[in-house]
């Protein structure tokens, strides 16, 4: 897919860094559109679409500072939850947007340094990791994480 290629590759400075950002976001965004991608068959690849245009924008709302990025990001996250509610990486990718935002819209944080949405969006990825070893990981490092 265009927007994996256009994360792998360096970018030789901050402004094409954000433009291959923008540009992977509307490449995930356009890929969406595919009616193909309605069939029921093909409910995962939606999944996985939806969760990377949500980490996409996500990227774009962290480095523009833009709230409606963030909304645009959290409505392609949740509906990638309405169809696959159980999606650990979808769970942590929602709590590191929420963590994010907090950051930019200054939002009050809870005893854990997360506002009261991250620490949802943590529980419930909590749960699904189970005794997950990786993923428990994984977890520690975002609870870790100051941005």
């Amino acid at each position: 897919f265009v927007w994996q290629d256009l994360s792998l590759r360096k970018a030789p400075s901050p402004q094409e860094h954000s433009l291959r950002i923008s540009s992977a976001a509307d490449s995930v965004i356009r890929f969406l559109e595919h009616e193909r991608l309605r069939e029921p068959a093909r409910i995962q690849e939606r999944v996985v679409a939806l969760n990377n245009a949500g980490v996409w924008l996500g990227e774009v709302a962290s480095e523009s500072k833009m709230p409606s990025q963030f909304e645009s990001a959290d409505r392609y996250f949740r509906e990638a939850l309405e169809l696959d509610q159980g999606q650990y990486t979808i769970l942590r990718n929602m709590a590191i947007l929420q963590k994010r935002r907090e950051e930019a819209e200054a939002v009050p944080e809870t005893k854990k340094g997360f506002s009261e949405a991250a620490v949802q969006y943590l529980d419930l990825a909590r749960r699904m990791a189970g005794s997950n070893a990786a993923q428990v990981k994984d977890l520690g490092r975002i609870e870790a994480w100051k941005p």
